[in-house]
């Protein structure tokens, strides 16, 4: 029985989510991680970090639809954004409270 690695091929995967009964592709990489623990919890965003989410989501989107229009993929995320938050934050092993959550981008929107 051969030993095969957990790592193998995760730089390439592409995950699959539904937000809002419209299935989507995105590719989470440890940078988005990043930028997403760099977000306040709890406090007031200031400029540079207030575009910290839609960075991350614009990016892990992009990486995994490469063929789509930047300003479409902006829109889709400006439409979506709470359904986007509540689902991505799971993926870097986050647990999110989807409710106090959407209302936390619903009141700075």
């Amino acid at each position: 029985m051969q030993n095969v690695s957990p790592f193998k091929g995760l730089k390439d995967k592409v995950t699959e989510l539904n937000i809002d009964g419209v299935k989507i592709r995105l590719q989470p990489k440890v940078e988005d991680a990043e930028l997403f623990l760099t977000m306040k919890q709890g406090e007031a965003l200031d400029e540079q970090t207030a575009g910290i989410p839609t960075k991350v989501l614009f990016r892990m989107i992009k990486r995994a639809n490469k063929e789509d229009d930047d300003e479409d993929i902006k829109t889709f995320i400006a439409l979506h954004y709470g359904s986007l938050m509540v689902q991505i934050a799971p993926l870097f092993g986050f647990k999110v409270d989807a409710k106090a959550l959407e209302e936390k981008v619903k009141k700075k929107q």
